[in-house]
């Protein structure tokens, strides 16, 4: 696709991303003379029904979302077999990034990015949407220091039946719920409870939970507390400690209602200073040095900004991992599993401060290029890939434990009949064996309830009572009319 014309229109002019599933273009609009970034999905998974889902999912998610905290979706096609999705090329950071560099930031600074994302989430929930994967890596903040969530590719309404028939998707394994942690419906109280995480990790520069293996960090959001954030900052005040550790509550429904509230929270504290809107942060208007406006003491492990090297700059840290993510499909009888594209970047409201130095914008100045799309993660933090196991005709407690000895975990999902498969057995599975997969992905499994087929002559029926027989009957799966 690269050094090529699509649809007559839109001119590739060369790849600056890719992740496991998909490729990213910088292009051109040759109708409306606008740069714009193009994901095209791999040719080996194009012809895949479930991978077309997932992807054309994520341009359907967004597509009708007017919001200046959000992606825009310009297109979607197919050139020679290859979906792709044309979308907004945005100058921009992530606030992984940011956070990697500067944390931690002052309680101000987090509010007034919280209430962006918090707008964008309170958005796409009134119209039925759940993100479920809110992190640092999904929101990308422009020079002018606006914020916009990106990457809705496993997003799914909030009454949408398959999350309960045969499995949830789950996040990034650092941020996910704990409801999202047990396989249980993802609702807008996940997304708030990830909103949770990035504002600890911004105001502390640490993540509440993490350890050596996705599987102990998924058991930690589901079972541990996590530490106040003033015993990492000692700048930070009670009030936030409480804000923040309501938000990141084990009970969905003791969080905030909605993200917006809870961002508002934080800016309600009594220490809160309000930012100015028609002004950016200087650093992010110029390649001067800033200090913050609340200064802050960093905490433990932080270092400067690095620079781009070899006009490659920070697509090098964001390509090509998807470490130590955590997707699960909602997969129907094994038609439906579901795996980590690329992140989508755009632009939004207001961002933190920063005190890096003038080597990023430099370096930008110099001839490396500007984000528009990304993937997330460093190279240096790819995982290992196993080969997923046939657990086809095991039972559960031995499936989980041959996925979990490869650092993959298991996801229980609706029965499904089986006549080759005995009860209680896995009967079904995805992605099938033999597929690579990073550690910490999920694999989804289906129990056999039996088969389908039942010998009426091997019940009994004759010479019994009728609501014996019925009972009989029913016990077996049967409807009696």
């Amino acid at each position: 696709m690269e050094h090529s014309t699509i649809s007559r229109r839109y001119r590739v002019d060369r790849r600056i991303g890719e992740g496991g599933m998909a490729e990213v273009f910088l292009g051109h609009d040759l109708l409306l003379n606008r740069a714009v970034a193009i994901k095209a999905l791999r040719p080996q998974f194009a012809k895949d029904a479930t991978f077309l889902l997932r992807f054309e999912r994520e341009a359907i998610a967004v597509a009708g979302f007017i919001h200046p905290n959000i992606i825009d979706i310009y297109d979607v096609g197919e050139e020679q077999g290859t979906p792709y999705i044309v979308m907004e090329y945005v100058e921009g950071e992530t606030l992984k990034e940011i956070i990697e560099h500067e944390a931690p930031f002052s309680p101000d600074d987090v509010a007034a990015l919280l209430e962006q994302v918090g707008a964008a989430l309170d958005y796409a929930h009134e119209r039925g949407l759940v993100h479920r994967d809110i992190k640092p890596q999904n929101i990308l903040v422009d020079p002018h220091g606006l914020a916009k969530v990106v990457d809705f590719g496993i997003a799914i309404g909030v009454t949408d039946s398959q999350l309960t028939e045969v499995g949830t998707g789950i996040g990034t394994v650092q941020y996910i719920s704990p409801e999202q942690a047990n396989g249980l419906m993802a609702t807008p109280a996940s997304d708030i409870y990830s909103l949770g995480v990035v504002a600890y990790e911004m105001l502390t520069g640490e993540l509440p939970f993490d350890a050596a293996s996705a599987v102990a960090i998924a058991l930690s959001h589901v079972q541990d507390e996590p530490v106040k954030p003033s015993a990492i900052n000692s700048t930070l005040q009670a009030p936030i400690d409480s804000i923040v550790l309501r938000a990141l509550d084990k009970d969905p429904t003791r969080r905030f209602s909605t993200a917006g509230s809870f961002a508002h929270a934080i800016s309600e504290w009594p220490g809160y200073q309000a930012i100015s809107r028609n002004t950016p942060p200087a650093s992010r208007r110029s390649s001067h040095v800033s200090a913050p406006r609340t200064p802050v003491k960093k905490v433990n492990k932080h270092s400067a900004a690095r620079a781009p090297v070899d006009g490659v700059g920070c697509w090098t840290r964001l390509i090509g991992s998807i470490g130590l993510t955590v997707i699960v499909a909602a997969i129907f009888l094994a038609a439906r599993y579901t795996s980590l594209l690329d992140d989508i970047t755009a632009s939004g409201d207001v961002a933190p401060p920063r005190t890096t130095t003038t080597q990023t914008t430099q370096a930008a100045a110099a001839g490396s290029p500007t984000f528009g799309v990304f993937v997330p993660f460093e190279p240096t933090t790819l995982q290992t890939q196993v080969e997923v196991p046939d657990l086809r005709g095991l039972s559960l407690d031995e499936a989980t434990n041959l996925v979990n000895s490869r650092g993959l975990l298991l996801n229980q999902g609706q029965p499904v009949f089986s006549d080759s498969v005995p009860a209680g057995a896995v009967a079904v599975q995805a992605p099938p064996s033999g597929s690579r997969l990073e550690q910490g992905f999920v694999v989804s499994v289906s129990p056999s309830n039996g088969s389908a087929n039942v010998d009426l002559a091997s019940l009994g029926l004759v010479g019994m009572g009728v609501e014996e027989a019925v009972q009989r009957l029913t016990s077996r799966g049967l409807t009696v009319a």
